[in-house]
């Protein structure tokens, strides 16, 4: 895995429920809400990630990263006071979601409408368009009965007078007055819904008055109720890494990020880019332990980390990729120069070093794929010589230099390795291993090109 799009968030958000050593040792959480009893004891709580709450949320970025912003507490403390333990847990696992979908497909077997309710709440308070937009699917179809009419419309009657909750608690409504009318088919039938419930007279009588009102209109259908498509922009693995990069670099006042790479490079000099410390150490187990690990340092603002590569834009082109959606290399960074075989090494060297696995096979597989000939034949080889005594290199030189002596021995006559030899001259212990390469590949018919390499070494 080396994309953030292929983070199991889930796995995330449990983590950071952890207590102890091993919590030390993931991507740490930096906030924790906490929920209290009327006595003031504190009940339950739930750590999360600043930054990841921030990517779906206006409302928490700007709780986190406004000018008012706390920036003191390595572990923020905030109370929630206005919504339950497990309806803003429900809000978590579902922006944390699994790759699968999984709690997403677990909301729409939820009954509790004042669950529902509060996740609408929930969503409508931290701005979360599209997990409103969920809630109101589910709300718009969760089973409606005699059993639960009153439960239901105890909800409505709680929310029909807040902003943006009118017109789902009038639907509803008049859904579940529609269903009470099928369901009460003679005088009896109320007269025993009244009997049962008769501790609950006020809820009972606006039921009754809704169907009345029902009845009189002939309504016999549901209402529809004007939803938005559901998309599941609110999960962090559906974000756009990429332009959340982009804007970290544009944005001066912009405090997300918290960390900037600086790369000394000896052709452009020196060169930097803008991250976050949380998403690199998602991805990398070596960027993990550099800003999580116990030897870590704790610095209040931007983190400035001075780099030593042999390329900064292989470094730069490193960290584009980790928060590009696409897996196509090619995509990532157009001022990367993958033509360049050499480039290509060493960006297979610097993901190794990160343990950046999934970036290391897709280099590796434009290197196998590079494509040879005699004209870039040298170039190729002394590439080959340079990393060939690595040992995470070695198969991958062989595998390479194979496909390149087999793309030159298609050489027919003498005139070809003259040609060859002549363009380059300048290289003449490379050429001279080519031949060599090539020499024990040829047949004893093919005497007169053995002849001709012979002539090189003399």
């Amino acid at each position: 895995m080396s994309q953030l799009n292929l983070v199991n968030f889930s796995e995330v958000f449990k983590d950071a429920q952890e207590t102890g050593i091993k919590s030390l040792l993931d991507c740490s959480p930096d906030v924790n809400f906490q929920f209290y009893d009327e006595e003031g004891v504190l009940e339950s709580s739930i750590k999360c990630h600043k930054l990841l709450l921030s990517l779906v949320s206006p409302v928490f970025k700007k709780q986190f990263f406004g000018s008012l912003a706390s920036t003191t507490e390595k572990l923020e403390l905030v109370e929630i006071k206005d919504f339950s333990f497990e309806g803003f847990t429900q809000m978590m696992k579902l922006i944390y979601d699994t790759a699968d979908n999984m709690f997403e497909k677990l909301f729409y077997d939820i009954l509790d409408v004042a669950l529902l309710f509060e996740i609408l709440r929930l969503a409508d308070k931290y701005q979360i368009e599209d997990l409103a937009a969920l809630a109101k699917t589910r709300i718009a179809t969760v089973p409606l009965s005699d059993e639960n009419a009153l439960e239901v419309l105890e909800v409505t009657e709680q929310h029909k007078d807040l902003l943006n909750f009118e017109e789902i608690c009038k639907a509803i409504n008049l859904r579940l007055a529609i269903t009470m009318k099928s369901t009460w088919t003679s005088s009896a039938d109320v007269d025993s819904f009244c009997n049962l419930y008769k501790d609950r007279v006020d809820l009972v009588n606006i039921l009754i008055s809704n169907v009345y009102r029902v009845t009189l209109d002939g309504r016999v259908t549901y209402p529809r109720i004007k939803i938005p498509e559901v998309t599941t922009s609110y999960m962090l693995k559906y974000i756009d890494y990429q332009k959340f990069l982009e804007q970290s670099e544009e944005e001066e006042e912009e405090s997300f990020h918290d960390v900037e790479f600086q790369i000394t490079d000896k052709k452009s000099g020196e060169e930097s880019i803008r991250a976050h410390k949380i998403l690199l150490g998602l991805v990398s187990p070596v960027f993990k332990k550099m800003f999580f690990g116990f030897l870590s340092r704790r610095t209040d603002g931007v983190e400035v980390v001075k780099v030593k590569e042999k390329s900064a834009n292989v470094f730069k082109t490193m960290v584009k990729f980790i928060y590009k959606n696409e897996s196509d290399l090619s995509e990532i960074d157009h001022e990367f120069d993958f033509k360049n075989v050499d480039a290509l090494f060493e960006l297979f060297q610097t993901s190794t070093k990160y343990q950046l696995t999934g970036l290391c096979a897709l280099v590796k597989s434009k290197i196998l794929d590079f494509p040879v000939s005699t004209k870039n034949a040298v170039e190729v080889f002394e590439v080959l010589k340079k990393y060939r005594d690595e040992s995470n290199l070695s198969t991958i030189c062989a595998e390479l230099k194979e496909r390149l002596i087999t793309t030159l021995v298609t050489w027919e006559s003498p005139v070809e390795v003259l040609l060859f030899w002549t363009e380059n001259k300048d290289n003449e212990d490379s050429v001279k291993e080519i031949f060599d390469c090539c020499f024990l590949r040829y047949s004893q018919e093919q005497s007169q090109l053995c002849e001709m390499y012979k002539k090189f070494y003399n």
